[in-house]
């Protein structure tokens, strides 16, 4: 020993059987044959009996050991011994011959490697240590990989979208159940399934890397997919991927089915994992996959070492190395699997990092376009505030300019033409020019007085109550309080005052009045806020045989109150025992009125014409 097998006994046709000469520890009480290495699973039988192993933990069944010491079977049942792993099986005292039956094809050149024949307390310490030099830490090992398959399980629950973690998943959940099986010294499964499944396991982990890879698209990531990222190349080797695992499930299938064929389909199945594993080299070096230069070496690098192990265990195989040589794939494998892991686990932290940072930045960021929108906030109020007041300048000289026009500059052009003609008489100068002054007064009070109609007609009775006083005219002033602090437009003030102005010069010129009463208030009417200005005097009233379009000066009152959206009512105090007229401007201050639009230079071709009501219309 050992053996070499031809190929042609490597098949399902032939089972293998060695007969193993024992007599010389017949007499010894307690005698055991050592397994290094069995070509498959195998069983042990002496005399017909099926022999246990001295190293098996029976996890359900305590069976008493015999007179040789050697555990007794439970109804005659032989225990499948997996031939990977180191055993040491105890002989019954006084068997002379052993026999050995291989279940399957050897997946190794070889059915026995060299046996070891003695006293059980010799060759259980040797036993044990080629047990810790071919298992060593597959079980913590499988252990690690579990956890971590747990928690890339646990991220990809958490991220769906990230199908790296899926595949990491997987390729620790396939490789540390082979892990767990092919590293166990008993043997569970068919044995021809058994075998047949260990190379189908190594492709299943080496695809599940390569979907891993393929799935890692944020550089400094791993496990980062992103289905809508351009990767159109990754389509071919994806489907090269399911045909890979479909073709070998299907070839493995096959042969166990038909009996023949098993070696091929191992072989298949092998050049699949081994071609993938070659192909992930390719891509991460080309940086067809996106890893920082650090991951990317170390990948490689793992990668490099895994096709090392691979290349060794596969000179096992042929016979090129030695049957007893250690076999070095599951740790490989484990390898590229840490490797992964740690770069998950980078991405991981870096995560964290950028997660515990982001209120931060975020309040960072909030505050610089805070700034910003603050900054342009300023300069558009800045700008509108500019444009308003210009826009204002602007409205307010061409108010005054028009108001100029249409009064100061009409009355003014009347003088004169008066003048040149001789029309005018030396006091209908005075008056005219009179008219003027107070024309302009009236524009310089309201550029002055703002928009407050108080002020306004404070302004107004300290102009007209000295001249009305000269005129022998006594004024009588009412202003209600509810007028306080009222606000008009200064265009509005003005007509205002230009109303109640050619109703005092009426008074003064026409009424031989003694007294003039003006009243201001705000009245509510339906829902509504007028404003009420009243000027009611005591001379002789409008002339009846006169209409009120002949009147030019109501004309012009009629025509400013228009301008301005308010109503004008003239008419006599009727029978009133004082007799005399009295002039009501209705102004509606809530809602606003609608006034027409203004000429600049020009005014109606037809304005409006007061109305003349009687008493009781204006109370």
């Amino acid at each position: 020993l050992p053996d070499a097998l031809p190929l042609a006994w490597r098949n399902e046709h032939v089972r293998l059987r060695y007969l193993v000469d024992v007599s010389a520890c017949a007499g010894t009480t307690s005698a055991a044959l050592e397994f290094f290495r069995v070509g498959a699973p195998f069983v042990v039988h002496a005399d017909g009996t099926p022999l246990q192993s001295l190293l098996t933990r029976r996890l359900f069944v305590r069976a008493a050991p015999d007179a040789g010491g050697a555990p007794a079977t439970r109804a005659g049942q032989a225990a499948v011994f997996n031939g990977r792993i180191p055993n040491l099986i105890g002989l019954p005292r006084g068997a002379r011959t052993v026999e050995i039956r291989l279940l399957t094809l050897p997946y190794i050149p070889s059915g026995l490697v060299p046996l070891g024949l003695g006293p059980t307390n010799a060759l259980m310490p040797m036993a044990v240590a080629d047990m810790g030099r071919v298992v060593g830490y597959t079980d913590a090992a499988a252990g690690v990989m579990l956890v971590l398959a747990l928690l890339g399980g646990i991220l990809w629950l958490q991220r769906r979208h990230d199908l790296g973690f899926l595949w990491m998943m997987l390729a620790c959940v396939s490789w540390s159940l082979r892990a767990l099986a092919y590293y166990d010294r008993n043997v569970y499964l068919p044995p021809i399934w058994y075998e047949q499944l260990n190379p189908f396991n190594i492709l299943l982990t080496a695809v599940a890397l390569c979907a891993a890879t393929l799935a890692t698209l944020a550089p400094g990531g791993a496990g980062a997919a992103d289905a809508r990222a351009p990767a159109d190349w990754r389509h071919r080797p994806r489907m090269a991927l399911v045909f890979a695992v479909a073709s070998s499930a299907v070839a493995i299938g096959l042969s166990a089915w038909m009996g023949s064929g098993a070696m091929l389909a191992r072989g298949y199945a092998q050049l699949w994992a081994l071609g993938l594993s070659l192909a992930t080299i390719w891509w991460i070096w080309r940086d067809r996959i996106p890893l920082p230069r650090l991951y990317r070496l170390a990948t490689v690098g793992a990668y490099a070492g895994l096709i090392a192990c691979a290349a060794h265990d596969m000179a096992l195989v042929f016979g090129t190395l030695p049957p007893s040589s250690p076999s070095y794939l599951f740790w490989g494998f484990t390898v590229v699997l840490l490797v992964y892991a740690l770069i998950t686990g980078d991405y991981i932290i870096k995560t964290l990092n950028r997660a515990e940072n982001s209120n931060l930045e975020l309040e960072q960021r909030i505050a610089s376009k805070s700034a910003e929108l603050e900054q342009s906030y300023q300069q558009l109020r800045r700008t509108e505030l500019a444009g308003a007041l210009s826009s204002a300048r602007l409205h307010e000289r061409e108010r005054l300019l028009r108001d100029m026009h249409d009064g100061l500059g009409a009355q003014l052009m009347t003088a004169l033409r008066g003048i040149e003609r001789e029309a005018l008489n030396r006091d209908q100068i005075a008056q005219s020019l009179q008219d003027g002054i107070d024309e302009l007064r009236m524009l310089m009070d309201s550029a002055d007085m703002g928009s407050d109609l108080s002020a306004a007609l404070a302004a107004w009775r300290n102009r007209w109550d000295n001249r009305l006083g000269a005129a022998g005219v006594q004024l009588h002033w009412h202003l209600d309080d509810s007028i306080d602090g009222l606000q008009l437009d200064s265009d509005v003030l003005l007509q205002i005052m230009r109303i109640l102005q050619e109703a005092a010069t009426n008074v003064v010129k026409h009424a031989q009045a003694h007294n003039l009463h003006v009243q201001a208030r705000l009245v509510q009417q339906n829902e509504q806020t007028w404003l009420h200005i009243v000027a009611r005097d005591d001379g002789c009233g409008l002339p009846r045989g006169d209409t009120l379009r002949s009147q030019r000066g109501l004309r012009n009152m009629g025509h400013r109150a228009a301008q301005i959206g308010a109503q004008l009512d003239v008419a006599n105090n009727g029978d009133d025992a004082q007799g005399g007229c009295q002039v009501l401007l209705a102004l509606r201050i809530q809602p606003p009125p609608e006034r027409p639009e203004r000429r600049r230079h020009a005014r109606t071709a037809e304005p409006p014409v007061a109305t003349a009501t009687t008493p009781a219309a204006l109370s």
